[in-house]
């Protein structure tokens, strides 16, 4: 995922190459309304998707999905390596 898949649609997803779960299932979610650009991806991620993430290497504040993604074109990339981020799950944050 740090060197970037194909984000254009569904399709270049599932033929173009290894992505984090969490990434995808976003972007099959963002790409579940047509029309959308993907340029307003990270837009959508902070205000619609604002999931928590510790990077393990900067590990002094939280930090959300949408400061770790980067979309140049159709191009979708971390930019940190997703074996250093722990994904902080909405779910487990409910009722706290």
């Amino acid at each position: 995922t740090l060197t970037g898949v194909d984000g254009s649609t569904v399709a270049a997803l599932e033929e173009g190459g290894v992505v984090i779960p969490k990434l995808f299932r976003r972007l099959v979610e963002f790409h579940g309304n047509p029309g959308r650009d993907l340029a307003d991806f990270n837009h959508w991620l902070a205000t619609d998707k604002p999931e928590q993430i510790v990077d393990l290497d900067d590990n002094t504040n939280f930090t959300h999905l949408d400061n770790l993604v980067e979309v140049t074109g159709d191009q979708v990339r971390l930019t940190r390596p997703a074996h250093r981020l722990v994904i902080i799950s909405a779910k487990g944050r409910q009722g706290r």
